[in-house]
């Protein structure tokens, strides 16, 4: 079975579309389950739109293998830190022993304005997991620099320390094409509303609606 949605690959979060491709009779026990209406109109003006920008969205696909081999590299430097096998959007992280995800959770939040996920509260797992979001190389250099200082409390430690990144990463898993090559059109590039997203290289549907719809 394989789950996925238009927030998560888009950035079209809020548009509450997705989809699931499975076994033909265990897909029809999930459609029995579904409500008689489950897609809003303007989800479908959305997803019948998607086929007009699969370059940029391919592109950006890319770009995002790109990211996370990048930051999975530089992770696994961070002593004591377990970096899990990722072909999405985020990287899952083990911390070291006796530490607690929560309480890094805010102080990475109070003392360095980073917002990161732990998943005390997922399935299987403890409050010593935590789940990154992919982010370009300049904010991973913020965030390998916030986990140095409070992992190990060496807050004199700066930017210029932190282990540089691949040269030319090569990604673990990049499903496209070596045609594309063209670069992300400006206009179709996530605008993030805090500091901690400029420069998110994600495609971004929501840009490129028309103000009819």
């Amino acid at each position: 079975m394989v789950l996925k949605s238009l927030g998560k690959n888009f950035g079209l979060h809020g548009i509450r579309f997705g989809y699931m491709v499975a076994n033909p009779a265990l897909a029809a026990r999930v459609r029995r389950a579904l409500p008689r209406w489950n897609l809003n109109s303007f989800a479908e003006t959305v997803v019948f739109m998607i086929r007009q920008h699969m370059s940029e969205y391919l592109d950006s696909l890319r770009l995002l293998a790109l990211d996370r081999e990048s930051m999975r590299y530089q992770l696994t430097r961070v002593p004591g830190l377990t970096v899990f096998p990722s072909q999405g959007n985020f990287l899952l992280v083990r911390l070291p022993g006796g530490r607690d995800g929560a309480a890094l959770r805010d102080q990475l939040l109070d003392e360095h304005n980073l917002f990161v996920r732990e998943c005390g509260n997922k399935l299987g797992m403890t409050s010593q997991f935590m789940r990154l979001v992919v982010r370009p190389e300049r904010d991973v250099r913020r965030l390998i620099s916030g986990l140095y200082a409070v992992l190990y409390e060496s807050g004199n430690r700066s930017l210029s320390s932190v282990p540089p990144p691949l040269p030319t990463p090569t990604p673990l898993y990049d499903p496209l094409p070596a045609s594309l090559s063209t670069p992300l059109q400006t206009q179709t590039l996530l605008q993030a509303q805090t500091p901690l997203y400029e420069g998110d290289r994600r495609f971004d549907m929501l840009s490129a609606v028309p103000p009819s719809v």
